[in-house]
């Protein structure tokens, strides 16, 4: 469980006093809350990296195993923020805020990272995104991980100094759990579907649907692009012929629309396929017969409405390009303006002062 005294001694005596206690000229008490933030977040880490166990008899999870996990992700990601909150207070923001989500504030570019900042987030690099990259099995089989896993993933994206400090690992992150999710295609089988709470039924022995996992990612793309400068900003990144990322990560806004387009066209398909009227007779030969008309309109319905949450993100995505365009064409107006109003008053200066 994480809680055995012989952890917290090592995390605090040996671990957190080698990492953050060799600074003796820095105040004790910053000093000690440090040790004992990075002990409370290794706590996290170890309960959140375990294994769920399965119940031998009937396939079903331990529901400890499945609590533990889901709480200690949701914990990892209140410490995540709470502890930028704490070293930059004025600029915390949440996704859906305009202000400062892609620039940083003026109190995070006037103050330098002190030694203890930048290893709390070398830390969370290391230990964070390991972490989660090692849930990818549980994120699958209950979509309620994956769902945790995608916020961290989205937070980490939205707070620009998160993302200034881990691009690589972000890359690395919306590459394995958005992108791959949506080139799977259209997961809107039935007879691979999910239970109500989001679990997968282990004893199957099929591929899981991963519908509400692709559906959680159109949700948390629609909260990324609602801000004007998203799509510039993930371009600049990753897109950008000046980054020295590798090649595997980069074009990122590239591979995502190409994602988005191509999961909607397959969605379209799907609904051409079985369409309202269509027999059972003439469902595709590649996919599986469907044996109930509720089945048929169970998948059409699921189609659409996949197809219409990715025009929505594709819509965002190109607004939030002519927004970036409109406002650089107004900056460069507005630079020439103010060039051309200095060149006239120094022109007038120099006639008054010629003889």
């Amino acid at each position: 469980s994480g809680g055995s005294e012989l952890f917290w001694h090592d995390m605090i005596n040996q671990c957190g006093m080698g990492l953050f206690g060799s600074n003796e000229s820095s105040n004790q008490m910053a000093i000690h809350a440090n040790i004992i933030s990075f002990a409370i977040l290794a706590s996290f880490i170890k309960i959140a990296s375990g294994k769920v166990r399965i119940i031998s008899k009937n396939a079903d999870p331990v529901p400890r195993d499945v609590a533990s996990k889901l709480l200690s992700l949701e914990l990892l990601f209140h410490f995540i923020k709470m502890w930028h909150a704490a070293v930059y207070p004025e600029g915390t923001l949440t996704c859906t805020e305009e202000r400062d989500l892609f620039e940083p504030t003026i109190s995070e570019t006037e103050m330098k990272d002190t030694k203890a900042m930048t290893t709390m987030v070398y830390l969370i690099r290391r230990m964070v995104v390991p972490t989660m990259l090692s849930n990818t099995s549980a994120s699958i089989e209950d979509c309620r991980v994956y769902q945790r896993v995608l916020r961290i993933t989205s937070h980490l994206w939205c707070n620009p100094y998160y993302r200034r400090k881990m691009k690589v690992d972000l890359a690395i992150l919306i590459e394995h759990f958005v992108l791959k999710i949506l080139c799977l295609g259209p997961q809107i089988n039935p007879s691979n579907g999910s239970f109500d709470d989001g679990t997968i039924p282990i004893a199957s022995g099929e591929m899981p649907s991963l519908l509400n996992q692709q559906l959680a990612v159109l949700e948390e793309l629609k909260v990324w692009f609602s801000n004007p400068k998203a799509a510039l900003d993930l371009y600049v990144n990753y897109d950008s012929p000046e980054e020295m990322l590798p090649s595997a990560y980069c074009k990122l806004l590239n591979k995502l629309i190409e994602a988005l387009c191509t999961l909607g066209e397959k969605c379209a398909t799907t609904v051409s396929d079985h369409g309202r009227f269509a027999s059972i007779s003439a469902s595709p030969k590649k996919s599986t017969p469907l044996r109930k008309e509720s089945d048929m309109a169970q998948v059409r319905e699921a189609a659409l409405g996949m197809r219409n949450m990715c025009f929505d993100v594709i819509a965002l995505v190109v607004k939030s390009m002519m927004d970036c365009s409109e406002n650089l064409q107004q900056n460069q107006h507005h630079l020439l303006h103010s060039q051309s109003d200095s060149f006239d008053i120094g022109q007038s200066f120099s006639n008054e002062m010629s003889p």
